[in-house]
Parts: C-alpha cells; sequence; structure tokens
C-alpha cells in the first residue's frame, strides 16, 4: 500500500497553496494587428521571468514594466488616478532595467500603490524617466496575481533581437 511520507505531505500542501499564475489581461492583449507580443512568461521551477519585447529599447523597458505590473495584479482592475514620476541611472542596459523594475516594484511594497501601465517619458544609456499611471492599493476591488519579493540578475539580459529588442527578467516569488 502507497503512505505518504511528511515531506509528501509538506509537497502536497505548498502545490495546494501556490498562487495562481497570473491570466493574461485586456491590457496585454491590445497589439496592432502584426505588431508582436509586448512580452511572454517564462516559467521555473522556483522564480518567474518573462521575455519583453519591443521595436525600440524604450519599448521594451515599457513591456518589462507591464509584464510585472501583471505577473502582480490584473491592471483592468487598477485606474488611473494618480501617476508617478519614475527616475533611475544605470550604466549597462541590464543594470538600468533592473534599477528600473525595482523602483516600480517598491512603489507597491512601500507605497502600497499599483499601476495600471507605464510609459517610459526618456531613455539614454545611463538614465530612464518614466511616468506610472495607477492609484492607492485597493484590496477590495485590485484582483492580485503573484506576491513579487524582488526583481533579481539572474539571466538578466537585454539585447538586439530581429525586429527590436527584447530583454529576459526573473523575479523571485
Amino acid at each position: 500500500s502507497f503512505r505518504l511520507t511528511n515531506h509528501d505531505r509538506a509537497i502536497t500542501m505548498a502545490v495546494k497553496h501556490m498562487p495562481a499564475r497570473p491570466r493574461q489581461s485586456r491590457s496585454a492583449r491590445k497589439r496592432a494587428p502584426g505588431e508582436p507580443p509586448r512580452y511572454r512568461i517564462l516559467e521555473h521551477p522556483a522564480d518567474i521571468g518573462f521575455v519583453a519585447y519591443g521595436r525600440t529599447l524604450s519599448k521594451v523597458f515599457e513591456n518589462a514594466a507591464q509584464a510585472l505590473i501583471e505577473l502582480s495584479f490584473d491592471p483592468d482592475t487598477v485606474a488611473e488616478k494618480e501617476s508617478r514620476e519614475i527616475r533611475v541611472e544605470g550604466g549597462e542596459w541590464e543594470t538600468l532595467l533592473y534599477n528600473w523594475l525595482s523602483e516600480i516594484h517598491s512603489y507597491g511594497e512601500a507605497e502600497r500603490f499599483v499601476f495600471n501601465r507605464i510609459e517610459v517619458t526618456g531613455l539614454s544609456k545611463n538614465h530612464i524617466d518614466g511616468i506610472g499611471h495607477g492609484e492607492p492599493l485597493d484590496k477590495s476591488r485590485h484582483r492580485a496575481h503573484t506576491h513579487i519579493k524582488a526583481v533579481t540578475y539572474h539571466q538578466l539580459a537585454v539585447k538586439q533581437a530581429p525586429g527590436g529588442w527584447e530583454a529576459t527578467v526573473f523575479v523571485d516569488l
């Protein structure tokens, strides 16, 4: 006969309590005909990642921000009531992307602010400016997806690709 060990029970309980993977929101599906997808989710045993795409570096940074937003909350439940300026600096494109996403993530953690969307208003090799649109967190209206602990450097990459640019990012859950 088959018997569960304590280890098996712990694994079973952990799987039952894993956060649901986010569904693709309407904002992720909004794109012009012939436009490539904004991002694609990468499954990982302990973390979750994504590859963001864009014809320009600015679009890649916007799409990476949108992926981060949609992993955390359903942006369709977030109104654009307030805006936040986002400004970060960094050396390489990867460092700049890490700092950009970490700053966006910090608004949710420190200010309890959720974004619907973020737009890049300026980008150079060492600096990025943007505006995030959203509102203070309201747990009764904002549908949470996955709690992200932090953006990581694990497999972080920004590179040119056919038709533009792409960025690979993993976040710690």
